[in-house]
C-alpha cells in the first residue's frame, strides 16, 4: 500500500495506455524538481486531455522545498514522508494491488493498480461502506463511520486496519515546471520555469484515521458474516465548501516491517452527507439516537465484538447515568459463579476490566470509575456461567 516510487513518462505511456481508464482514487501535489517529475506531470495532463478525468493517479509527493514549499505541502504529507523515510521528496504508492477478477494480486513498482471505481463492492473478502456520513451546517463537524462486512472467512493471521480521508476535489495550485527538462511533451511551451495552474483532485484534508489506519477493531482472523465498525469526527476546513469535499475509507492488511506488503482489500468514497445537529440527541439522523436506523446506537447495527456478548435479558442498573466521575453497576446473580464485569467501546474493543472473581448468588454490584476513560458511549458487559448481558452507559 506504501512504497517509494520513481515515475518516468515510459512508466506512464506504458503502463496507463495498457490499462481502461481508472477513476482517481488520491491525487497529490507534484510539485517539479526532478525531470521524472516533470514527466509524470506531462503524461498525466497528456492522458487527462485524452481520457478526461477518469484515470489512476494513485501517488503521494510531499515537498516542501521547491520554490518557497509546496502549494499544498501539510502535516500529512510529513506524516507520509516519515513512514517512507523521505526528507526533501518523495512519491510513494498508497495501493500496491491488482484485482483480475477472481484474485488478488501484491503488485511490483512499474504496475498501477485498482483505484477505488474498481474495488466499490467488487468481489473480495469483504465490502465496506458508509453507512453514516453526517455534517452539522452550523458547527461544521463531519461524522462518518466506517463499516466492514466480511463475505468470506480469513483464517490466515491478517493486521486488518481502517482507513479514512477527507479529501477536496477541484483545488487549483500554481506550480512552475521546467519545461526544458521535458520529452516529447506537448503540452507545454519550450521555455524555462514556466508557472501552470492545476486542478487537483482529492487532495488530503484531513486523516482522522491517521496514515497507519486505526489498529484493534478487525481482529486478526474473521469469519464470513461478520462485521466490525468505527466512527470519525473532523472539522470541515476553513475556506473549503462542504460540496467539494468527500470522504475515502478503505480497509487495508496492513505490515508494519515491510510496506510493500500492505494490501488494499476493499474501499468507498461518498460525498452524499446527510446534515444533522450534532448537539440534539433526539435528531432522527443523529449517531447516538437509537431510533435511527443507520446509528450504531441501534442493536441492529452492533459490530460481531459487540453482538457475541449479547445474550438474554438481564437487569442491569447503572448510577448515576451518565456517568461524570464514579458509577455503580448493580444487578442479581441467580447462583454462584465466577463472573468476568468490562467495558467496552462502541467499536467493540474491550477498555477495561472492572474485575473478574466468583461472587456469591445475589445482589452484587461493580464501580465504574471514569479515569482516563474519554467521554462517548460504552458498553458494560457482565459474562458468568450462567448470565451474560451487556448494558449501554454514557461517560462524560
Amino acid at each position: 500500500m506504501k512504497q517509494l516510487f520513481t515515475f518516468s513518462i515510459l512508466l506512464f505511456s506504458v503502463t496507463l495506455f495498457a490499462q481502461s481508464p481508472r477513476t482517481v482514487l488520491f491525487e497529490m501535489s507534484e510539485s517539479v524538481w526532478t525531470p521524472a517529475s516533470v514527466e509524470a506531470i506531462c503524461a498525466k495532463e497528456d492522458l487527462r486531455s485524452t481520457y478526461g478525468n477518469d484515470i489512476a493517479i494513485i501517488g503521494y509527493h510531499p515537498d516542501n522545498i521547491q520554490n518557497g514549499g509546496d502549494p499544498m505541502y501539510n502535516t500529512i504529507s510529513s506524516q507520509w514522508a516519515d513512514i517512507f523515510g523521505v526528507n526533501q521528496f518523495g512519491r510513494a504508492s498508497i495501493d500496491r494491488v491488482s484485482y483480475n477478477g477472481t484474485s488478488i494480486t501484491a503488485l511490483g513498482i512499474s504496475n498501477w493498480s485498482d483505484t477505488i471505481a474498481a474495488r466499490i463492492n467488487r468481489p473480495a473478502v469483504g465490502e465496506v461502506t458508509l453507512p453514516e456520513l453526517l455534517v452539522d451546517p452550523n458547527t461544521d463537524e463531519i461524522y462518518a463511520r466506517v463499516h466492514m462486512n466480511f463475505t468470506k472467512d480469513v483464517i490466515e493471521l491478517k493486521d486488518f486496519r481502517i482507513f479514512c480521508y477527507l479529501v477536496e476535489d477541484g483545488k487549483v495550485e500554481i506550480q512552475l515546471v521546467d519545461t526544458n527538462l521535458l520529452t516529447g511533451c506537448s503540452l507545454f511551451n519550450d521555455t524555462l520555469d514556466t508557472a501552470f495552474a492545476f486542478a487537483h483532485n482529492d487532495v488530503v484534508k484531513r486523516n482522522p484515521s491517521t496514515y497507519e489506519g486505526t489498529d484493534n477493531i478487525i481482529p486478526n482472523e474473521v469469519h464470513e458474516g461478520d462485521y466490525y465498525t468505527t466512527a470519525y469526527t473532523m472539522s470541515i476546513p476553513s475556506g473549503v465548501n462542504i460540496d467539494d469535499l468527500r470522504v475515502v475509507a478503505f480497509v487495508a492488511d496492513f505490515n508494519t516491517s515491510d510496506i510493500t506488503s500492505n494490501v488494499v482489500i476493499n474501499a468507498i468514497g461518498s460525498n452524499d452527507f446527510t446534515e444533522y445537529d450534532s448537539g440534539d440527541e433526539t435528531d432522527p439522523n443523529h449517531p447516538n439516537n437509537p431510533d435511527n436506523p443507520n446509528s450504531i446506537m441501534n442493536p441492529a447495527n452492533w459490530p460481531t465484538a459487540i453482538q457475541e456478548i449479547r445474550n438474554d435479558p438481564f437487569e442491569i442498573t447503572v448510577s448515576p447515568m451518565p456517568i461524570s466521575d464514579l458509577g455503580i453497576v448493580s444487578f442479581e446473580l441467580p447462583s454462584k459463579q465466577t463472573v468476568e464485569v468490562s467495558l467496552y467501546s462502541i467499536d467493540g474493543v474491550k477498555v477495561r476490566s472492572v474485575y473478574r472473581q466468583q461472587l456469591a448468588a445475589g445482589l452484587q454490584k461493580a464501580a465504574i470509575l471514569k479515569g482516563d476513560l474519554p467521554a462517548g458511549i460504552y458498553l458494560l458487559n457482565v459474562d458468568g456461567e450462567n448470565v451474560k448481558a451487556s448494558h449501554r452507559i454514557v461517560i462524560l
